[in-house]
């Protein structure tokens, strides 16, 4: 299995009404970026890189490697800080 695509959807998720109080700008300020991994397998995964991260720097490197073999500590970008997979689909 190998990638063939990464597609990166940054979003300003607002926080909940009691830490919004505090922060009011910081979901703009700081939004989350979620990618979206393609495989030639027809796979997809799904994964978050918390508040102010972005892939912009590792996600070219990432086609033609087997998404079995990454690891996120080895990614760069918002990965190297944290992440989380949200699904895998066919």
């Amino acid at each position: 299995m190998k990638i063939t695509g990464v597609e990166q959807f940054v979003v300003a998720v607002p926080h909940i009404p009691p830490i919004q109080k505090h922060r009011p700008k910081d979901y703009i300020d700081r939004p989350i970026a979620i990618i979206k991994v393609h495989t030639d397998e027809g796979i997809y995964g799904l994964g978050e890189g918390g508040r102010g991260g972005q892939f912009d720097d590792a996600m070219d490197s990432w086609i033609g490697m087997n998404p079995m073999d990454l690891k996120w500590q080895d990614l760069g970008g918002a990965l190297g800080q944290r992440s989380s997979i949200l699904s895998a689909r066919r």
